[in-house]
């Protein structure tokens, strides 16, 4: 999810981004990023420069997802992003253990450790999965790979931070013909395997030339709607709290079942 709205082709062949921001208010102060250098500085696209190093950053949805939290005097101010994305990058790329995980990991706890004891990881977007459309074995081990990837992000960072995670969408058969079977799997297979994890579905959202990268206007809809799923999933988990409250009032353990509160069976 480095981004790459408004990258195109720069007449010397190579790449280029065009510098547009996406069409916001200004954030000020109240956005910041945890930059290449590790420090926090005032947000601006494209958030990944320095980051996803080699690469022509351009925009991704982060901005716009927080500036729609803001807006909607949802969250507190300021509001932190710790961008992480490697383009291009497979599945097998992120594994724990991995540069990319590690890296991850060590970059979110750096950006914690300089704010107070008590900050928290709020959520993780992820967006990945083109680059796993191009064999059915890499298909079929998908899901279980990135399974293992959430569940150690969450053993360093808590077992209930809240996971959106984008569907992907392609035109491009030829890079990635299975495209289908991924956007599928996150649609209806990771969100059975894990709690308080949820998804926003691409497909259909305008492509760029190379038909796998959103366009700004597209990626700027999707910010947006990651902000609408994120403020959808806190509100469930506070709804979710009172019912345990309520249970744990009449005495009874419970458990959650496929996002669902029960009663606790025995021996569990």
């Amino acid at each position: 999810m480095a981004g790459r709205g408004g990258v195109h082709k720069a007449p010397d062949g190579g790449k280029v981004w065009d510098g547009k921001q996406p069409d916001l208010k200004s954030p000020g102060d109240e956005v910041q990023c945890w930059d290449a250098s590790g420090k926090w500085r005032p947000a601006e696209e494209p958030l990944h420069a320095g980051i996803d190093v080699g690469k022509v950053c351009g925009v991704g949805p982060g901005l716009v997802f927080a500036e729609a939290l803001l807006k909607s005097q949802f969250c507190g101010r300021p509001f932190g992003l710790v961008p992480c994305a490697i383009g291009a990058s497979g599945i097998d790329e992120w594994l724990p253990g991995t540069q990319n995980f590690e890296r991850m990991i060590q970059r979110t706890a750096a950006a914690m450790a300089s704010l107070s004891k008590d900050a928290i990881v709020d959520g993780l977007l992820w967006y990945q999965g083109e680059s796993d459309a191009d064999s059915p074995e890499k298909v079929q081990s998908y899901v279980d790979k990135l399974c293992k990837v959430f569940d150690a992000f969450r053993d360093k960072f808590g077992d209930h931070v809240p996971i959106i995670q984008v569907a992907i969408t392609c035109t491009n058969t030829e890079k990635a013909p299975y495209w289908h079977a991924i956007n599928k799997i996150q649609l209806e297979q990771t969100n059975h395997r894990f709690f308080e994890v949820s998804t926003v579905d691409a497909n259909g959202l305008a492509l760029q030339a190379d038909g796998i990268h959103l366009t700004t206007k597209a990626q700027c809809w999707l910010g947006r709607a990651l902000a609408q799923e994120f403020k959808k999933m806190f509100v469930e988990q506070i709804n979710i709290a009172r019912e345990l409250d309520s249970y744990m009032d009449h005495g009874e353990y419970v458990y959650r079942c496929n996002g669902e509160i029960v009663p606790k069976p025995y021996g569990i």
